[in-house]
């Protein structure tokens, strides 16, 4: 298939470049910036607030098949700028819906959300796709405004459209704003004697599920070939894991001991997110998490 990834100069977009290379697919890679070192058969700039630009674009490619992933996902910059985050993740996504529909709508488009459109969870249950959301973020909501039209354009206009909401997901090549990149940096610099010996961390006692990069990379790529239309699909690797094992890993890897210091400045109230069920993207594609978090955090501290 010939497939339009957005947000191709990414984290997760260059990994999803590399899969669907790597298993025999043409795909076509768009960013704000220009897209360089990417394995795409063909590389465009675009701002996806710019109807035209993606109109235009999509007129020319025609593509078979496309992964969303363009938008601003960092939690803190939505909470800071609310307009920029709705106009990029919801008006970008309403620009290329309408592409598609006017210029390919043949096609499969998958709409790359988070987790975090249910919100917090206790524990008890595992949450099902057709659980309501209850954003709790700016981010979250604009994720869960931007998946009510991506429905709206499969019911009413016949396209075939999917949903990804996949839990966080780390792995070489990640921003050091985010936590695991930003522990590994701190403590390679202790350990070459760059800093003094402790590490300023939030909240340790918060938990999270981390799935590596490469294995959500995957996911896309199967949900696309097997998915099932205007279906919603959790992406998690079903572990929880907190912060303070994280770090303690993270510190046994690269060999350090330091001081650790709370910054309040990072902390936050302990928000343990949902825990989801992943029954259906296993069944419908056989999907499942290969790579173990010691791999991914050594990856990580390899990569930095």
């Amino acid at each position: 298939m010939r497939i339009l990834v957005t947000g191709a100069c990414g984290f997760v977009g260059r990994y999803v470049i590399d899969e669907l290379a790597a298993t025999g697919h043409e795909p076509y890679a768009i960013d704000l910036n220009q897209p360089r070192n990417v394995d795409a058969a063909h590389s465009m700039k675009c701002n996806m607030t710019n109807g035209d630009d993606v109109a235009r674009i999509v007129s020319e490619l025609v593509p078979d098949a496309c992964v969303h992933l363009a938008a601003i996902a960092f939690v803190p910059d939505g909470t800071a700028q609310p307009e920029l985050m709705y106009n990029v993740n919801l008006m970008g996504t309403l620009n290329l819906l309408e592409a598609f529909r006017k210029h390919a709508s043949h096609a499969r488009f998958l709409f790359v959300s988070t987790a975090q459109v249910y919100g917090a969870g206790d524990g008890s249950d595992l949450i099902r796709e057709d659980s309501p959301p209850m954003p709790s973020s700016p981010y979250a909501s604009s994720k869960v405004s931007a998946e009510l039209l991506t429905r709206m354009y499969g019911a009413k206009q016949g396209m075939d459209v999917m949903i990804a909401r996949p839990h966080n997901h780390i792995g070489p090549g990640q921003q050091e704003k985010y936590v695991v990149p930003n522990f590994a940096r701190q403590l390679k610099e202790l350990a070459k004697g760059n800093a003094k010996p402790r590490i300023m961390v939030g909240n340790l006692e918060s938990e999270r599920d981390f799935t590596d990069v490469r294995d959500v990379a995957r996911a896309y790529g199967l949900l696309l070939e097997k998915g099932r239309q205007g279906q919603s699909y959790n992406i998690a690797s079903g572990r929880r894991i907190s912060m303070r094992a994280i770090l303690n890993e993270l510190c046994q890897i690269i060999g350090v001991e330091p001081e650790v210091v709370v910054d309040q400045e990072k902390f936050r109230p302990s928000t343990n997110w949902a825990a989801l069920d992943t029954s259906s993207i296993r069944e419908d594609t056989g999907w499942q998490p290969d790579i173990e978090l010691a791999v991914t955090l050594k990856d990580i501290v390899e990569s930095i």
